[in-house]
C-alpha cells in the first residue's frame, strides 16, 4: 500500500497548531514551506491573530474544530512529501505544542492530551521515523510512493458474460498502472477465505461491480459476495469519509444494485458500452487520484477592503 496521511490526520495538525497558535502564524509557516494555503479560509471562523483555544467561538467554529470542515486536510493531499516533511518537523517540534500532551481538555472538553501522541503513532505508521528533533523518511516510503496503486474487485458471478466482463476489467486496469487483484488469478488449492480477508483489508482500494444480484448476495450475505461484503461493512467505517471503496454499476438502477452501506456514495456507470473508455478513465482516474476537475485553490474575498 501506498503511505499517504488520511484526512484525520491533517486536521490533527491543523488544530494541534492553531490551539497554540494564531491562523497567521500557521500561513506564514506554511508559505515557508511553499505550501499556499490562503488565510481567508479562517475568516469569520477565528481572530486571525489569537490561538483558536482563546478565539471567540461561534457555532460554526464548533463544527470547524470537530473535524467536519476538511479544507485543509483536502488541500494537503496534493501536497508533495518533500514540501511537508520540514511542515511537520516544525510543528511537532514546536515547545509550545510539545507542551499540548499535558493538556487534559480544550474548550470543547475534547482530550488535547490525545492528539500529540496520535500524531506520532501516524508517522511510525507510514514509516517515518523521528531521529534527534529530525523527522526522516525510510527508504521504503520514498519507494512505495511512486509504487503502483492496489484495487481488488467484488463482484458477483451472474453469468459467464459478466465474469468475462470483470477479468477485461481487471486486465484494463492492470494495463494502466494499477495493481488489480481477482478471485480467478487465486491458483488451484489456494485459500479464497484468505484471499478475499487480505486483499479487502490490505488493498489502497476496493471496486465493487453492482449489479441486482450483488446487492441480493450481499444484503442476504450469501456466497463469496456475502463474505466480502461482512469484511466490508467491518471496516468501512474507517474510510467512510474517503474512496477506499469505489461503486461501478454494470446493470440495473443504483438503488436496486448497491448495498445498503453503498446508498450514498457516489458511482460511475459502466451501463452503457460505448462509454466504457470514458468510464475507464473516471476509475482510473479515482485510483490514480487525479481528478479530471480538481478544486482550484481558495481565493480572496473581492469586497474585503485592503486596508
Amino acid at each position: 500500500m501506498t503511505h499517504n496521511f488520511d484526512d484525520k490526520f491533517w486536521i490533527n495538525i491543523e488544530r494541534l497548531f492553531l490551539h497554540v497558535h494564531s491562523p497567521i502564524k500557521f500561513i506564514e509557516l506554511l508559505k515557508k514551506y511553499e505550501i499556499d494555503y490562503p488565510l481567508e479560509s479562517y475568516s469569520g471562523l477565528f481572530d486571525l491573530d489569537t490561538p483558536t483555544n482563546r478565539s471567540f467561538h461561534t457555532n460554526e467554529n464548533r463544527e470547524f474544530l470537530q473535524g467536519k470542515n476538511y479544507s485543509f486536510a483536502n488541500f494537503m493531499g496534493n501536497v508533495p512529501h518533500s514540501n511537508y516533511l520540514g511542515l511537520l518537523t516544525a510543528i511537532l517540534f514546536d515547545d509550545q505544542i510539545i507542551e499540548t500532551k499535558e493538556d487534559p481538555f480544550n474548550y470543547y472538553s475534547e482530550n488535547v492530551s490525545e492528539w500529540y501522541p496520535n500524531l506520532i503513532d501516524s508517522l511510525v505508521e507510514c514509516n517515518i521515523t523521528i531521529d534527534d528533533k529530525k523527522l526522516v523518511f525510510n527508504e521504503s516510503i520514498i519507494e512505495e510512493s511512486t509504487a503502483a496503486p492496489s484495487c481488488f474487485i467484488s463482484y458477483s458471478w451472474d453469468d459467464e458474460e459478466h465474469r468475462d466482463w470483470v477479468l477485461s476489467l481487471a486486465n484494463k486496469l492492470r494495463e494502466n498502472g494499477v495493481d488489480a487483484n481477482l478471485d480467478r488469478w487465486v491458483p488451484e488449492g489456494g485459500d479464497l477465505h484468505h484471499f478475499m480477508e487480505s486483499s479487502i483489508t490490505n488493498s489502497d482500494y476496493v471496486v465493487l461491480v453492482l449489479t441486482p444480484n450483488y446487492a441480493k448476495k450481499a444484503n442476504d450475505r450469501t456466497g463469496g459476495v456475502g463474505y466480502e461484503n461482512a469484511i466490508i461493512t467491518g471496516e468501512i467505517d474507517e474510510h467512510f469519509k474517503d474512496i477506499k471503496y469505489i461503486p461501478i454499476l454494470k446493470s440495473g438502477k443504483f438503488k436496486s444494485s448497491a448495498p445498503a452501506y453503498l446508498k450514498t456514495k457516489k458511482y460511475i456507470s459502466f451501463k452503457k458500452l460505448d462509454e466504457f473508455d470514458q468510464k475507464l478513465d473516471d476509475l482510473l482516474r479515482a485510483i490514480h487520484g487525479m481528478p479530471k476537475h480538481p478544486r482550484p485553490p481558495l481565493g480572496s474575498n473581492p469586497y474585503l477592503s485592503s486596508e
